[in-house]
């Protein structure tokens, strides 16, 4: 790892920082990678521990393994100009995130466990809380190893799967003694024939992101969707780091279960009702064509890559093109609750998260092969962010305007014991045509085909909360 500059405090509300600054070297060089700015690497694979050492033993293990696979974001920048310029391959990437569980088995004093304004990270994923504000389904619904007591993910990445294969060997080795791995989940990149990332149901994923970092962040013209963050959306100062310019992340983890068949079916059943082509209905509710068109701008894919993200929805205000419950409407509404709500601007935009999600494919013991997304999130407050979008957004039936109905592709409605989704109560409202309002709306129940199947609620520390663990 590279050595931390000196003491430096920073402002979290400058937007479109340059990482070149000097003074932004020593928050660069202290901050997990991945955070800021996507790693890029075409796989990755998800190690569940939960500790079982004595505390001395289990410190010196995550100080070592944090030595050995974690990149800095300074790291990661560096890395990524120098592909750009010679086209070498930086190798394995690594991220590590802790529960509050981890913490308190650590025995870090509550002021010394990070805490965003709700305590949602020290309640947990598992909290009964928790499940009641998501709808989340019960926990005997989870996958085993989401059921025990995680404590921390570490996250690799690489373009050479063999060499993830090779560190979780040596990892397990490492791990003998101090903690159980209660899951390795391996992930990858799905690519379309554009070489686009995609989505398990088939859409170009990861198109519209905050950004941080002035190469990524262009001042756009006025009117436009300006995607510009300051650093207070993701980042907050690490209580353990080494000084004011240690921060970390919270970090949500959720294994999604994605029915790819039903939702297909759905789509074609919409469509019927509709007497719409499809990719139409299919869009309608994502938000997107597959191709990342948005729908608010056309009836049909442009081909258009990089897709557009320049668009607002004022261009649509009562939702004849892109429905209220289209996913992206749901989950960024760029301006919608302010028309609707008179909500200001920025309490809308403080609401985003950062994505990062890579696929799954694991085969099913009784055949077949089960698919979808290894979902994780940045934010600086689980509560105002993941958790807002999730109940306020995209489970809100009456979301904007009465009856809206769910996210037709995350929305929850309250769970059963049996582990099935139910629908939307009372169903959704879709445009029986593009763009004409006249032509009224027709009300279809769609949606409940992806699950939650596991995950745990994380911070990313500093890496000098890591460096300095093994001797706290």
């Amino acid at each position: 790892m590279s050595s931390i500059g000196s003491a430096q405090s920073y402002d979290l509300s400058a937007t479109a920082i340059d990482p070149d600054d000097p003074a932004y070297r020593p928050l660069l060089q202290d901050l997990q990678g991945d955070i800021l700015k996507p790693n890029g690497r075409l796989y990755a694979t998800h190690v569940v521990f939960e500790f079982t050492g004595t505390e001395p033993e289990v410190r010196a293990w995550l100080s070592s393994l944090a030595d050995r696979y974690l990149t800095s974001a300074a790291k990661q920048l560096h890395d990524a100009a120098a592909y750009h310029t010679v086209k070498v391959d930086a190798g394995l990437f690594g991220t590590l995130g802790l529960t509050a569980a981890a913490y308190q088995w650590l025995k870090f004093d509550l002021p010394h466990i990070p805490r965003d304004r709700q305590a949602r990270f020290i309640a947990g994923m598992a909290d009964g809380s928790t499940q009641a504000a998501l709808n989340d389904p019960p926990i005997h619904c989870w996958e085993p190893w989401s059921r025990r007591t995680i404590h921390a993910v570490l996250n690799l990445f690489d373009n050479n799967p063999s060499a993830l294969d090779a560190a979780v060997a040596l990892i397990r080795t490492g791990a003998a003694g101090k903690a159980n791995i209660l899951s390795v989940q391996p992930a990858l990149r799905l690519r379309n024939a554009q070489g686009q990332t995609i989505e398990p149901f088939g859409f170009v994923d990861g198109v519209s992101q905050p950004l941080f970092l002035k190469s990524d962040a262009a001042k756009p013209p006025a009117g436009s969707y300006d995607p510009a963050a300051p650093l207070s959306l993701v980042l907050i100062p690490d209580p353990n780091g080494a000084g004011p310019y240690s921060h970390g992340s919270f970090m949500v983890y959720r294994k999604l279960l994605q029915d790819v068949s039903n939702f297909h079916q759905d789509v074609a059943r919409l469509a019927a009702d509709l007497n719409a082509p499809p990719e139409l209905a299919a869009a309608y509710t994502v938000g997107r064509f597959t191709d990342g068109t948005p729908v608010v701008l056309s009836d049909q894919p442009t081909g258009e890559n990089p897709p557009s993200n320049d668009f607002q929805f004022d261009v649509d205000p009562n939702a004849a093109r892109c429905p209220f419950q289209a996913h992206i409407r749901k989950a960024n509404p760029r301006g919608d609750t302010v028309r609707s709500n008179n909500a200001p601007l920025e309490v809308e935009r403080s609401h985003r998260i950062v994505r990062r999600a890579f696929a799954f494919q694991t085969a099913r013991p009784g055949g077949g092969t089960e698919t979808g997304l290894q979902f994780f999130c940045y934010q600086s407050d689980i509560g105002n962010q993941f958790e807002f979008i999730q109940s306020a957004w995209s489970n809100m039936t009456h979301f904007l305007r009465m009856n809206t109905g769910l996210d037709g592709v995350m929305g929850q409605a309250a769970p059963k014991a049996d582990c099935s989704r139910p629908g939307s109560p009372g169903g959704q409202h879709w445009p029986n045509a593009w763009g004409d309002e006249q032509k009224g709306t027709t009300t279809v129940d769609f949606g409940r085909w992806v699950s939650l199947r596991g995950g745990a609620y994380l911070f990313a520390p500093s890496l000098s909360f890591f460096q300095g663990l093994a001797g706290h």
